[in-house]
């Protein structure tokens, strides 16, 4: 989808991308196996996100969506990843949270912090870029920023 970004004067590209759920399987017996199975997914999903030739980053909140993308993509193939995450303050538990797995993990990473002013500004632009009414302003901020140096970003929002 192409839509125009009237209040920046830039054309948006924006593409979603699903990852089409497993066949149906048997639960698995032991959790040395369930470890393995969910170790072979993410790895498969990272796996069909890096078919281009582009520079990859990631963003995270902290959480289990995106700690799980960072902990399988952290070590493969000697590169080093950089992570994002927004806020509105450094202070807030995501950032917080996305600072501290950041440095366990080894991982460069930077925090998209936004002001209120900015937040509010941000809203037409949203919308139009979403083309739905969604409380999506953070992760557009989030995109904005990210996008100035890179084409892809692997993103575990709303994965759980």
């Amino acid at each position: 989808m192409l839509s125009r970004d009237r209040a920046l004067g830039e054309d948006l590209h924006i593409r979603a991308h699903r990852i089409a759920p497993p066949p149906a399987a048997g639960s698995p017996e032991t959790i040395e196996a369930a470890e393995q199975e969910l170790e072979t997914l993410l790895e498969a999903a990272l796996r069909s996100h890096r078919m281009g030739d582009v520079p990859l980053c990631l963003t995270l909140s902290g959480g289990l969506d995106s700690t799980c993308w960072r902990w399988c993509s952290g070590n493969r193939r000697g590169r080093a990843w950089l992570s994002y995450v927004a806020g509105d303050d450094a202070e807030h538990v995501d950032v917080e949270r996305a600072r501290r797995m950041a440095s366990l993990l080894g991982f460069e990473h930077r925090a998209v912090l936004f002001s209120f002013e900015e937040y509010l500004a941000a809203i037409p632009a949203t919308i139009l870029a979403s083309e739905s009414f969604t409380d999506s302003v953070p992760q557009y901020l989030l995109f904005q920023a990210i996008g100035r140096d890179f084409r892809v970003a692997l993103n575990g929002e709303g994965a759980g």
